[in-house]
């Protein structure tokens, strides 16, 4: 089982943490109520069994790394990086590969809108409203990656689960000056390859590294937060085997049995020096809490165990442990120290103290409640201006469509006003040709009225000679 923290040269900090949340599944049903046994049938049967139950061996070296060297910037297609100088490359089919995932014949992956009818068919939403009310954690979501591969499973649609794997290991490397030391180092360890080629940046075979034969035992010796050195165990590196639950990682407290062969003589070595180990780091963690009797005590049950254990310098190991008993002792005296110094500190002050600060939070909460206020007005606000806003909108179409129609309007009566005006063109012309015939008949008029009244003083004449000439 590999230790939480182990010591690395790829960290600046010297320290790389393994994510816990990386352990292998448990298949077996009698681990879980007979409600969940279907459940255990159908994972166990379906496409991702091995990727959640492999459990290979994971050498440190290799996996810091290649943690330490992978880049995924320039594409999001395969992540590139380094082992001992050797280039080596993970794309979606060595993933699949490497986890027995489905390699060809994919089909479509879900959509958004599928996900979410997935959501609805399980009554997610109303199971989280009702069991994670108020809760502001993360227990509440699915991640989209996860929703994906189980919608397949849900529906037995065949997806390329490598690439969706892929693409979330780019988001668990980031950028690479700003990584995080956290490795999530089972799911990527089978697809790293020995037998990389250096010159082409390819990794032409993957498998998964073989379990060596002796990591069991180191392995029951080991405990889950312990800080030191792991053990070298093929060709100075160190076997670090997975978790198989979250639940390993509690110490292992059972009893050491003396070897009877000469290599287990190694073994018992490296279960003293994380026994001694575990007790510098128990001594420090409780130094407030324990005596210096007590932790004297200890010291001496620590020593006797590792006396028993087998033939090594006992002395010079108790020695050691004794320096850094005295080194705890002087906390001890320190921290006492400090406690009594503490119980001398004014009652008052701190009393006054503390009703500064209640007073200070009850201003800081009245302030966050009128800013809650402000905010529950403003979200009203901006409401309310949606609202307004919409019905702006209506009107302004309803304007728009209304100066579309006076347009029409416009371009029909101007079309009309042209045609008048054509027609009063010709009207005038026809007026210009009347007023001449006019003036004509006007002149012919005269001249015959001037004949006329020429005549009629000519019979005037005649007339008055005959009237003369009938008297005589």
């Amino acid at each position: 089982m590999a230790p939480n923290i182990s010591y690395t040269k790829f960290s600046p900090s010297g320290k790389v943490a393994y994510a816990i949340t990386n352990g292998v599944a448990l298949m077996e049903k009698e681990s879980v109520h007979a409600d969940f046994h279907l459940l255990m049938d159908f994972l166990k049967n379906s496409p991702i069994s091995y990727a959640l139950t492999a459990s290979p061996t994971i050498y440190a070296e290799i996996v810091q790394e290649m943690w330490s060297t992978a880049d995924c910037s320039n594409t999001r297609g395969e992540i590139k990086f380094t082992i001992k100088g050797n280039s080596y490359i993970i794309t979606p089919s060595v993933i699949n590969e490497a986890l027995h995932f489905p390699e060809s014949n994919f089909e479509n992956t879900p959509t958004q809108s599928e996900l979410i009818s997935l959501l609805k068919v399980i009554n997610y939403f109303d199971t989280l409203n009702k069991s994670f009310a108020g809760k502001c954690s993360s227990y509440d979501t699915i991640n989209t990656f996860v929703l994906k591969i189980g919608y397949s499973l849900f529906y037995g649609r065949r997806i390329d689960i490598g690439t969706l794997l892929l693409d979330e290991f780019c988001y668990k490397f980031g950028a690479l000056q700003e990584r995080d030391n956290i490795i999530y180092y089972r799911t990527i360890s089978p697809c790293i390859t020995e037998d990389g080629n250096e010159e082409n940046g390819t990794a032409p075979e993957v498998h998964l590294p073989q379990k060596n034969k002796d990591a069991s035992k180191v392995s029951s010796l080991s405990v889950a937060d312990h800080e030191m050195p792991p053990e070298e165990t093929r060709d100075g590196i160190p076997a670090l085997e997975l978790p198989s639950s979250p639940e390993e990682e509690k110490p292992i407290c059972g009893l050491l049995v003396p070897a009877q062969e000469p290599d287990d003589h190694q073994y018992l070595l490296n279960a003293a020096s994380v026994l001694k180990s575990n007790l510098v780091d128990r001594l420090t963690s409780f130094a407030n809490i324990l005596s210096a009797e007590d932790m004297i005590l200890l010291a001496n049950k620590c020593y006797n165990t590792l006396e028993g254990l087998g033939d090594f310098n006992t002395d010079a190991a108790f020695m050691r442990q004794n320096t850094s008993l005295s080194e705890v002792d002087v906390q001890h005296e320190d921290l006492a120290l400090a406690a009594k110094k503490k119980e001398d500190w004014n009652e008052l002050d701190i009393k006054s103290c503390y009703i500064h600060k209640a007073q200070s939070l009850f201003e800081v909460r009245q302030k966050l409640s009128r800013a809650k206020d402000k905010l529950s007005t403003a979200k009203r606000h901006e409401d309310s201006l949606k609202l307004k806003k919409e019905e702006l909108t209506g009107a302004l179409n309803k304007l728009t469509e209304e100066l579309h129609e006076v347009e029409e309007r416009v371009k029909t009566l101007t079309a009309e006003r042209d045609q008048y005006k054509e027609a009063h063109s010709v009207a005038e012309a026809e007026v210009g040709k009347l007023e001449a015939e006019k003036e004509e008949a006007r002149v012919a008029f005269k001249a015959i009225n001037d004949q006329y009244i020429a005549a009629n003083k000519e019979f005037e004449k005649t007339r008055n000679h005959l009237l003369q000439l009938v008297r005589k």
